[in-house]
């Protein structure tokens, strides 16, 4: 059975965005994500976690120097659009995360 890991990203005031991410995927972020939760950008000390998450939530992403070429955000792609407000029948969700970015 494939599991998930369900992230909260909020951006207050305005939006709220759901990212199912297979735990495959998650468990080589666990430690971003661990160090994100339960923090918001510009309300908690910023760390590694949310540097990295504030950076592959994003649609484009570019480095410094723009020496790379822009890239999607690794996360993106797990973005769920959620409808009806509720998870897909036969998700299996087993750790929840809660971040986000105080506009």
């Amino acid at each position: 059975m494939k599991t998930y890991s369900l992230l909260i990203w909020e951006l207050i005031p305005e939006d709220t965005a759901m990212y199912l991410i297979p735990n495959e995927e998650a468990d080589k972020i666990r430690h971003h994500l661990d160090q994100a939760h339960r923090n918001i950008i510009n309300v908690s000390d910023m760390n590694e976690g949310l540097e990295f998450l504030n950076r592959e939530l994003c649609k484009l992403v570019t480095d410094a120097d723009l020496s790379l070429p822009e890239r999607e955000g690794m996360l993106v792609q797990y973005k769920y659009e959620y409808p009806t407000g509720y998870l897909p029948v036969g998700v299996v969700v087993t750790n929840v995360y809660h971040s986000g970015f105080y506009l």
